[in-house]
């Protein structure tokens, strides 16, 4: 099986609509999100991820956003400026060798952000 090209960057946009990816897709580098009022639900537990670093940076006025990250996994969201939103995230910001990192950068105005694992999984 040949290796799946990687773009470095993406930008998945919605007004009010469903951003929704899950099963096997490529994530890029760098994955640019913007949403006026919609809900983001990005699976990337079964996703094929090439780089040990992704970013994603968010444009996010309303909505509800959920990552689902792959097991082992970590995440940074202290670059993320939310003036009315919440986030909660379940996984360690602690970057490790042995998975992907995930770095978010950006606004969530109002709305919640969550970032966890695939139901199911267990905590080390």
């Amino acid at each position: 099986m040949e290796p799946t090209p990687t773009k470095e960057t993406v930008e998945l946009t919605t007004e009010s609509g469903t951003l929704r990816r899950r099963g096997e897709w490529v994530v890029p580098r760098l994955l640019r999100i913007r949403s006026q009022a919609g809900a983001v639900r990005l699976d990337m537990s079964q996703a094929r991820i090439a780089h040990p670093v992704v970013d994603i940076e968010l444009s996010v006025l309303s909505g509800s956003i959920v990552l689902v990250l792959p097991d082992g996994a970590t995440a940074d969201l202290d670059r993320l400026h939310s003036p009315h939103a919440s986030h909660r995230s379940r996984v360690p910001a602690v970057p490790t060798h042995q998975a992907p990192h995930f770095v978010l950068s950006g606004e969530t105005y109002t709305g919640a952000l969550r970032v966890r694992y695939a139901r199911g999984h267990r905590r080390r």
